[in-house]
């Protein structure tokens, strides 16, 4: 700037205004020092004293044309401006605001150039200087690299601060490019490799708390449908930083390296959460396609996690997704190719399904009404969401229930016979890839995870509107699902509870789901195929019993006649009819349903025309 420009109107009026930027540079630079340690009030006032006004302008240089050359001053503003918004957006007063609101399409533009060479402060290439010739040694090149990962970082974290404090902001975000921003800093960092600095690992940070921002659980479905390519790139990058980097270096210090590393796995779990399970999108497709990228570390990140002495949500939200692996890669993927995290995730599973469990039976709790008069110091109060305990039961046991599943889906994967019982299976033929030992524990915890179902299920069976309750028929399922490949075992408790099990539904009215969840076990003990050992014979006897007590009937007769497996239940009920003792021919006579069914139409040759006409003879006679 010369003296000889100021006597133009135009060229006044240009110096000044470098003048007044330049002159507030020094108190920002000491500003951006004292913002980390600040409070929301302090906070608040230098906003105020610095002006929104005056921030939005040092972010001017990105609205230019990203293919010109700029300066290195003009690299310098955008950077400081990056960075005190980034600061100050910690206040919820400016993360609220409509300026860094509508700072958000510029703040995006620093972050949209991750895979290119970093210069002038790391703003690129939205601020690309011809810095060329000062980045000729290893040394500076680092310093840029630092200062690129910083930027980037403090942008990331000014939008992630108003997309959490405003839905006006999240969608600007998500209209501006933001979740593909976050997906670029993840992939750039990857290419990186292992995280070694603050703004390293600050940058995967925050962009995992971007992608969980950008997805609320009332907006998840829409934003997956909208973004799935954006969403398919995301999963393998967070996926493969859920495994914790052993051997952290460059600048982290040693006492906080393993701090670091957990952080980003913490991070990385809680943004695969927002995304998996999935909803029905062709988003599955893609994963699936793509399975070899980020299924194995996300069972080695599982794993880790379940091995380690974390928290109960920790675990419980390493279930969830586990859960919703082998929604999308199947059982095996949980055996394959080392049983033992097939055996940790049953076990743990095991453990919290006898937690959550106690949790749906506890009463309702009155703590809360007998400390509202108590004065509680501000520091200790929780101000967050309350859940009550039937509430997190409900929510969080049909995860696990689907991990237990899944485990006896891999151990019956290739056999056709049913499951050995725990005392037998150690020569048993297991799953592919899984050791008779290892099929034995997992087996042993399964089973003591249904007798955990089954005693839950003996409790509420009394209560009114437990056989319409979601959690209840969760337990169903699963327990038909055991009772598939093992139908001898707790066979006197099962058969005790058959009326109230038959009956469970989703709804008010209509056939119970509970039937469907039971038929495989129905089938087999009416043809017999519930394999041998001394118990078998009396076992099926109780069955029989229980299947020809008028309720029980009345349930299957309607089932065989309104499901789409009705021609199997028809078959399995005509030879139940003709069962030595006749116990269910004289249910049949008694029943007022059945009577009742006997005066509709069948079509020829079908099962259910040969049920109706023994059904009339059983009458008649």
């Amino acid at each position: 700037m010369g003296f000889n420009s100021l006597g133009n109107g135009e060229g006044a009026r240009n110096d000044f205004q470098e003048i007044e930027i330049l002159s507030g540079f020094v108190g920002l630079l000491l500003v951006t020092k004292l913002t980390p340690t600040a409070t929301a009030d302090v906070l608040s006032a230098i906003y105020s004293a610095v002006g929104p006004l005056f921030l939005h302008r040092l972010l001017l240089p990105l609205k230019q044309d990203p293919n010109a050359r700029r300066t290195g001053q003009e690299a310098a503003m955008v950077a400081l401006g990056v960075v005190m918004w980034a600061r100050l957006s910690a206040a919820p007063e400016v993360a609220i605001g409509e300026e860094l609101e509508g700072c958000i399409p510029l703040l995006l533009k620093v972050t949209a150039a991750l895979g290119l060479v970093a210069r002038a402060g790391g703003v690129v290439p939205a601020m690309e200087a011809d810095m060329g010739a000062a980045l000729r040694d290893r040394e500076e090149e680092g310093e840029a690299r630092a200062a690129a990962l910083a930027s980037t970082a403090d942008a990331l974290a000014c939008i992630l601060a108003a997309c959490l404090a405003s839905g006006s902001a999240r969608r600007v975000a998500l209209e501006s490019g933001a979740l593909e921003c976050a997906v670029a800093a993840l992939r750039r960092a990857e290419r990186e490799g292992p995280l070694e600095g603050e703004y390293h690992v600050a940058g995967v940070v925050t962009a995992c708390r971007l992608v969980a921002a950008l997805l609320p659980s009332r907006d998840r479905a829409g934003v997956l449908a909208a973004h799935w390519r954006e969403v398919g790139d995301a999963v393998p990058l967070l996926a493969r930083r859920l495994p914790i980097e052993e051997g952290l270096a460059g600048e982290i210090e040693p006492s906080q390296r393993r701090h670091a590393a957990v952080e980003v796995q913490l991070e990385s779990l809680n943004a695969l959460l927002c995304i998996l399970p999935l909803p029905a999108t062709h988003l599955e497709d893609r994963l699936r396609g793509t399975a070899h990228k980020w299924g194995p570390p996300l069972r080695t990140g599982l794993g880790q996690i379940l091995r380690a002495r974390a928290g109960v949500p920790q675990r419980l939200a390493a279930l969830q997704l586990a859960a919703a692996g082998t929604a999308l890669l199947g059982p095996r993927w949980l055996a394959a190719p080392d049983p033992a995290f097939l055996l940790l995730a049953t076990t743990v599973a095991r453990i919290e399904v006898g937690v959550l469990l106690l949790d749906a039976l506890a009463p309702p709790s009155g703590i809360q009404e007998r400390v509202d008069s108590v004065v509680v110091p501000t520091e200790m109060r929780w101000e967050g969401p309350h859940q009550t305990p039937q509430a997190r039961a409900t929510a969080l046991l049909p995860a696990c229930f689907e991990v237990i599943e899944s485990a006896i889906e891999a151990l019956a994967d290739g056999e056709d016979e049913a499951l050995p019982s725990p005392a037998s299976s150690q020569g048993s033929e297991a799953g592919p890839g899984i050791d008779p030992a290892t099929a034995a524990a997992v087996l042993t915890a399964v089973q003591e995870a249904v007798e955990g179902v089954l005693q839950y299920l003996e409790q509420v069976a009394g209560r009114e509107g437990a056989a319409r309750a979601p959690l209840t028929l969760a337990g169903v399922r699963l327990l038909g699902r055991f009772l598939a490949e093992a139908p001898l075992a707790l066979s006197d408790r099962v058969v005790a509870l058959l009326p109230f099990l038959l009956s469970c539904r989703s709804g008010e009215d209509g056939l119970g789901e509970g039937a469907l969840f039971l038929l495989p076990t129905i089938l087999q003990m009416a043809w017999g195929r519930v394999g041998g050992g001394a118990s078998a014979p009396e076992a099926q006897a109780a069955w029989l019993q229980a299947l020809a007590s008028p309720p029980t009937l009345t349930c299957l007769v309607a089932h065989a006649r309104a499901c789409d497996l009705g021609e199997a239940l028809c078959r399995a009920l005509l030879t139940l009819l003709d069962a030595p003792g006749g116990q269910l021919a004289e249910a049949a006579r008694k029943s007022a349903v059945v009577m009742a069914l006997l005066e509709g139409e069948a079509a020829p040759g079908t099962a259910w025309q040969a049920l109706l006409e023994r059904l009339r003879e059983l009458v008649r006679g």
